[in-house]
């Protein structure tokens, strides 16, 4: 288990994930061992994104997560910073780390994807790189929609939003 998910066990209680987990419409019991419900939560987040409302749990949450800073703003995945050399990123032992040419675009889907150790990061900026249309205008007719790569999520969060027909309620 990684430390953030230990910081999470030990910052929030099981009945604070099942009230974050309702919020997120996450389908959860109370049977559901805790380290599970924050599994499906973080996943749920992965998968959907940030809500754009929500309550002060989910907000500390999303803050302690390290989706969002202080302010709400979203954090950035993984600090890229462009160098001479051609995008390469320094580590933190100062040496250079190239970036796989499919950086951003991780897929829980893909064994490739799960094996490789910038997997964490390259997921958030996925989800940081999302158009702002996410989740509440897709249309199956559109252009754009059809070719987008985040199609089948941005369905999937457009009906958790709005039910089943994809309407905002």
């Amino acid at each position: 288990m990684d430390s953030l998910m230990k910081g999470l066990m030990k910052d929030f209680t099981k009945s604070e994930m099942l009230s974050i987990a309702t919020e997120l419409e996450v389908a959860v019991t109370r049977r559901t061992l805790f380290s599970t419900i924050l599994e499906m939560v973080l996943d749920d987040l992965d998968e959907n994104g940030i809500p754009d409302d929500g309550s002060e749990l989910l907000e500390e949450f999303l803050v302690a997560a390290e989706y969002l800073d202080e302010d709400g703003n979203i954090l950035p995945a993984l600090e890229i910073e462009e160098s001479e050399n051609g995008g390469d990123d320094d580590d933190d032992d100062g040496e250079s780390v190239e970036l796989p040419p499919c950086f951003g675009f991780a897929d829980k889907r893909d064994p490739a994807c799960r094996r490789c150790e910038m997997y964490d990061g390259c997921l958030a900026e996925r989800i940081a790189s999302r158009p702002p249309c996410f989740g509440r205008l897709y249309s199956g007719t559109a252009e754009e929609c059809e070719i987008c790569i985040e199609a089948s999520n941005c369905v999937a969060a457009k009906e958790r939003v709005g039910g089943k027909n994809g309407t905002q309620t």
